[in-house]
């Protein structure tokens, strides 16, 4: 995905801002610059809180599949998938706090 591709990606709201910033500093970008481009392209009216949420939790869940398909330490997979989880709810109880 070129770095094009990845901000329509991103402003359109099909991507996150985790993602966006990592798939960024993957380029080429540096962490710095990739946080400034991910607050100042923020989509205004893309998915709704509950939706990141989710989103951001489904793309943890992913990386802890695929770390433990290539590691098989099923105890790391455990903790990964409960790091998960934990960030899950708190940004759910955010979301509802702001509400």
């Amino acid at each position: 995905m070129s770095r094009r591709q990845l901000v329509d990606a991103y402003v359109e709201g099909r991507i996150s801002r985790r993602v966006f910033a990592k798939r960024l500093v993957a380029t080429g970008v540096s962490a710095g610059a990739a946080a400034s481009y991910a607050a100042a392209l923020a989509p205004t009216a893309s998915a709704s809180g509950r939706e990141s949420c989710l989103r951001d939790f489904y793309e943890d869940f992913y990386e802890a599949q695929v770390r433990f398909t290539r590691e098989g330490d099923p105890k790391r997979f455990a903790k990964d998938v409960r790091k998960a989880t934990k960030n899950l709810v708190k940004c759910l109880r955010k979301d509802d706090d702001d509400d």
